[in-house]
């Protein structure tokens, strides 16, 4: 208006029009959906309208795009209470409690929904009945929190805690660790404790106060690792949880298999059990070395006995044998040939990680003691004794089908303990806190018959597996690895010689530093990957998740490459990240500074995407701020 009157009157003229086109239009929008939902709802015939209309139950029928079509007068107001939803969105309308769309509440209500899909024509539609059970539920619910629940409860290090202090310090550490417990499970989720053994523990609380201690991610593991110390020494738990169950007698059952577990994977965690799986809160620190050998020495007298049961026994590792899996193989196969028993190493001689252990083992005279996979499964059969070393997962093991084959499996290995473990095996010795599965092995074959007596080329690949686990001694290596170590040296390994085998090519050494120059670094975790194959890949990639730890303010790294539509991902870290909480998002696991996952992919961009949601899904469960810090 003030620089033209008649652009004004134009642009107002225009503006008139539009409006008017607009309401034109949506009311046409308006009366088409009148009309189709309309046209739908004069489908249903007569006699159906008035058989649902009659139904003592709400109904509603659904359209192919989930919009409401038609509703009986039950629906319209004991449901909507008189509110017309016709034409309307169903699933924007209504929330439904679960995935499979039974359980639906509306308005504070709760019903039951049972539906059938029908077609008009061409036109499919469902029908919905709903239930009003809101009461039933509530009581249900109810029930359910009244539950109870049994809670087994271990001090992971009691022993080692209390054993250089003198007695006052002990009875203050002790009377402080009864004191948290009590203030948790008692004071503050209105349970009873009971001591049942010096480091022993058992609780019940109802269900709804152990929603609130899984809800506060159990702060009792951090409150009983700062009550006090003793030294460079702190007090951990391991706590196992069974819960909904029918019997109070299958909690104490389920919780006592959630603290095994909770225990074979490091301790300083609570593993809570149902009838849906496991839940796992906690094992953020290194597990505890257990000093005592005397478990050792009853596992190397049952594996004896077995093996004098048993016409013949067969050793496997895991796919890909490294140093730990074969070196651990040789030791018990050397163990087991002193009894005259026939015995053979399952694995696969052309896709492995230590060609230059076999090609030396050969030349000493190992040659027939090595068969395939195809061979193993046609020695084994109900006589068989099998021993699986280094894994404890049935599925990557070297033939997973042995496992169902033999009399008799043994178990031996170190790694943190997975839900998906081996469950048929008759000694199923794990040591988490073992560096090593030579480790293990170097100390049972000490006490396995009279002693055996291996010779130095076994020394030899019994080291390597302990050099290679512990990075050459620098992580994870206790008391006992040194123990082991130097019972190797006695016997002649050479520590130049087994240095030797992990020596690369110039192509691997070339793959390497292709993926360091190609890491980046996210939030503390130094990440590289690559989607062309190539052997040199198969050691490539743990060595540059060794060598990118060495980069500054890196906590973690993850190295990646796809053979066959798998992408394998080896994880690493110093301790300050748990990588086997990590990898387990991902469907894999290890240990807390060495894990891994086999991942069915396209390609490892998308798996490090989904490494990416596993990381921050870690930080944000643990408080952790990115960096690991």
């Amino acid at each position: 208006m003030f620089y033209s009157v008649t652009i004004a009157l134009v642009e107002l003229a225009i503006t008139l029009a539009m409006f008017i086109v607009l309401v034109v239009f949506s009311g046409v929008l308006r009366r088409d959906a009148h009309t189709f939902f309309a046209g739908l709802s004069k489908k249903i015939s007569p006699t159906e309208k008035e058989a649902i209309e009659s139904f003592p139950l709400p109904v509603c029928i659904l359209s192919c795009d989930s919009r409401i079509v038609w509703y009986n007068s039950l629906f319209l107001f004991d449901v909507l209470g008189g509110e017309n939803l016709m034409g309307e969105d169903f699933s924007h309308k209504f929330k439904y409690a679960d995935d499979n769309k039974r359980d639906l509440i509306y308005k504070n209500r709760k019903y039951t929904v049972y539906s059938e899909d029908f077609s008009i024509g061409k036109e499919k539609q469902a029908i919905l009945y709903l239930v009003d059970n809101t009461t039933l539920k509530n009581d249900a619910e109810k029930f359910h929190l009244k539950k109870p629940s049994v809670i087994q409860i271990v001090v992971d290090n009691y022993e080692e805690l209390l054993s250089s202090i003198n007695g006052s310090e002990r009875n203050f550490i002790s009377s402080r660790i009864e004191s948290i417990l009590e203030k948790t499970f008692v004071t503050e989720a209105n349970g009873i404790l009971r001591k049942i053994e010096k480091d022993r523990f058992i609780a019940i609380v109802e269900n709804k106060q152990l929603e609130l201690l899984m809800r506060d991610k159990f702060n009792v593991l951090e409150r009983i690792r700062k009550s006090t110390s003793s030294g460079h020494l702190y007090p951990t738990l391991s706590v196992g949880i069974g819960k909904d169950t029918d019997a109070l007698k299958d909690s104490d059952l389920f919780a006592r298999q959630a603290l095994d577990m909770a225990l074979g994977r490091g301790g300083d965690q609570v593993a809570v059990k149902s009838e849906h799986g496991y839940e796992f809160f906690g094992g953020l620190s290194k597990g505890v070395e257990k000093r005592a050998k005397v478990r050792s020495r009853m596992i190397a007298s049952a594996l004896s006995e077995l093996v004098d049961e048993s016409e013949n026994v067969i050793i496997m590792g895991h796919k890909m044998a490294d140093f730990d899996c074969l070196g651990a193989a040789v030791g018990l196969y050397k163990a087991i040939s002193t009894a005259s028993k026939p015995v053979h190493i399952c694995i696969d001689r052309e896709k492995n990680l230590s060609k230059d252990l076999i090609a030396q083992l050969c030349s000493s005279g190992y040659s027939a003691s090595f068969v395939s996979p195809e061979q193993a499964t046609d020695a084994v059969d109900k006589n068989t004794l099998l021993i699986v070393v280094d894994t404890h997962n049935p599925e990557i093991t070297e033939c997973p089908e042995l496992l169902s084959l033999a009399g008799n499996v043994v178990v031996i290995d170190h790694h943190r303990k997975m839900v998906n473990h081996i469950d048929n095996a008759v000694i199923f010795y794990h040591e988490p806190t073992a560096s090593s599965t030579c480790e293990m092995v170097t100390e049972l074959i000490q006490y396995f018959k009279d002693g055996t007596l291996v010779t130095k080329t076994e020394a030899e690949a019994l080291l390597s597996g302990i050099m290679l686990d512990t990075k050459n001694f620098i992580i994870k290596s206790g008391v006992r690895t040194f123990e082991a170590a130097a019972y190797l040296r006695r016997l002649g390994a050479d520590l130049v010689k087994v240095n030797g085998w992990f020596a690369s090519s110039i192509e691997t050494y070339h793959q390497r530093a292709k993926l360091i120059s190609a890491a980046e670094i996210i939030k503390g975790c130094a990440i590289s990957y690559q989607d062309e194959f190539s052997n040199e890949l198969l050691l490539a990639v743990p060595q540059t998740a060794d060598e990118l730890l060495h980069i500054r303010d890196v906590s973690a790294s993850f190295v990646m490459y796809k053979r066959d539509g798998v992408v394998w991902v080896s994880a690493r870290s110093f301790g300050e990240l748990n990588v086997q909480l990590i990898m387990e998002k991902l469907g894999g696991g290890g240990h807390l500074t060495m894990a891994g996952a086999q991942i069915e992919a396209e390609s490892c961009l998308l798996v490090k995407e989904r490494l990416l949601e596993a990381i921050d899904s870690y930080f944000k469960e643990n408080d952790i701020k990115a960096g690991g810090k």
